[in-house]
């Protein structure tokens, strides 16, 4: 499973999560409106969340293997 993330650096280089997400549209949507407002010296970015699910479905398969 994955979804998506939006992350925002700021001008100092710090980086911060804003908010996660199932669909990249919806994260997409929500960089747009956050670029919107006020310009800053910011950067908004969208970023796939890879879930612990996919470490758990190679170990299962990995069992399986060894049987």
């Amino acid at each position: 499973m994955s979804g998506f993330e939006l992350w925002r650096q700021d001008d100092n280089g710090n980086r911060f999560l804003v908010s996660g997400h199932a669909e990249r549209a919806d994260a997409e949507a929500a960089r747009a409106a956050m670029e919107a407002g006020v310009q800053h010296k910011q950067l908004y970015y969208v970023v796939v969340r890879e879930t612990q699910d996919s470490e758990t479905e190679g170990a299962a398969s990995r069992t399986l293997e060894t049987s």
